[in-house]
């Protein structure tokens, strides 16, 4: 196991953060860059947050602690999958309203949830909090009341903080619309958001990042579909980037 010298995102967002939006895509780039590798496996990580990516010495992220990561396909789902994974201020839409146990139906609990995540990590790398509260300051409910009724700037807004909101570049309120739209079929894959232009325009200097754009899909195992991994096993491409390490 690699010794990441610089702890966890939490930390590290604590001691030199919020970041620049450049900053914050190039963190993103990588941890998209493992949550896709997860997906092409059928695997949803199911509890990413910044106290589950590590920083290492030279500033690049690794996603860490499989320990609520499910393999989701249809042997398992019959089975069922407990949507009562992760940590609350974290959680999607699908995961509050089963908990609440509402009528409001945002639909499957998949891999899809791990996209939701990747929004509010976002916002949370930009702003240094999540966009819908956190439970060490409020009750569980209120937080997931807002999660499923909220629009992710709103509570910024009401706090008196819509400059913030209004400077952000188009590209990164596009790629946190998409991450956090409620309902989970509309999310987009880790591998669209590889290409997104806020995540590419940042990192397209990187070696790797042309050779991931044109990397042949059909070697990497069944297409996901939204309603679960399928069983079939297959073989999976190890990503470039690592192997430049």
């Amino acid at each position: 196991m690699e010794y990441c010298s610089n702890g966890d995102l939490f930390t590290y967002l604590n001691e030199h953060g919020p970041f620049a939006e450049k900053k914050v895509a190039e963190m993103l780039f990588e941890i998209i860059w493992a949550i896709r590798t997860c997906h092409d496996k059928r695997i949803a990580h199911l509890d990413l947050k910044p106290e589950n990516v590590l920083v290492n010495h030279e500033e690049k992220c690794k996603l860490a602690d499989f320990g609520l990561s499910a393999h989701i396909g249809s042997k398992h789902k019959k089975k069922g999958i407990s949507h009562y994974r992760g940590t609350h201020d974290y959680w999607s839409p699908e995961q509050c309203a089963r908990h609440q146990k509402k009528k409001q139906n945002f639909g499957e609990f998949d891999q899809k949830t791990d996209i939701w995540t990747l929004g509010i990590l976002a916002f949370e790398l930009k702003f240094g909090r999540p966009p819908f509260g956190s439970t060490n300051e409020e009750r569980e409910n209120i937080i997931m009341n807002r999660i499923q009724d909220y629009h992710w700037s709103q509570l910024f807004c009401e706090n008196v903080k819509q400059d913030l909101i209004d400077k952000l570049s188009p590209e990164f309120k596009d790629f946190l619309n998409l991450c956090l739209d409620k309902n989970p079929k509309k999310r987009p894959t880790a591998e669209s958001l590889i290409q997104h232009p806020f995540i590419f325009v940042h990192n397209k200097n990187r070696p790797c990042i042309k050779s991931y754009a044109t990397q042949p899909r059909g070697k990497q195992g069944p297409k996901l579909s939204h309603k679960g991994f399928n069983e079939q096993d297959g073989s999976f491409l190890t990503p470039i980037w690592f192997h430049n390490k």
